[in-house]
């Protein structure tokens, strides 16, 4: 019977200590992580650190495993019409900047003369992908 009692005793306090160690990952997951849709994403502002204005976020390029590789950012066009796209290695950005908004941190000018996107031509090419990533001063993740 003492037996039986000590095993209920052990597996109550294991029970407990699962319910409350769960407990806190979900509080903690809650509150410091953030899901999005990437669809969500989309129309959000690119800034620099300074906060100026550098484009707004269009699409996104997806590879086989299920990696964001690029973010594909609209250059600010005339009289507010979307201009040309770029595509930016999407570990170059953060989240943030207030509001609805990415951060690159890179100045307009040099943005502003970033090779152009276009997806029927380079997409499949990878030497051009790892030269985009080098614009940006990032080493492309399939690399050593």
């Amino acid at each position: 019977m003492k037996r039986l009692l000590s095993a209920l005793a052990a597996v109550s306090l294991i029970g407990f200590a699962a319910v409350l160690t769960t407990s806190h990952a979900e509080n903690m997951a809650s509150s410091t992580w953030h899901s999005y849709e990437l669809g969500q994403l989309a129309n959000y502002t690119v800034k620099n650190h300074e906060g100026e204005y550098l484009g707004r976020m269009q699409d996104f390029v997806i590879d086989s495993n299920g990696r964001i590789v690029f973010a594909i950012i609209s250059k600010p066009g005339f009289l507010g019409i979307r201009g040309p796209a770029v595509a930016v290695p999407f570990e170059a950005l953060s989240f943030g900047g207030g509001g609805n908004s990415f951060v690159l941190d890179m100045s307009r000018e040099k943005f502003a003369s970033a090779p152009l996107f276009d997806k029927k031509a380079e997409l499949g090419n990878p030497a051009w992908a790892a030269n985009v990533y080098r614009y940006y001063g990032i080493q492309p993740y399939w690399t050593d």
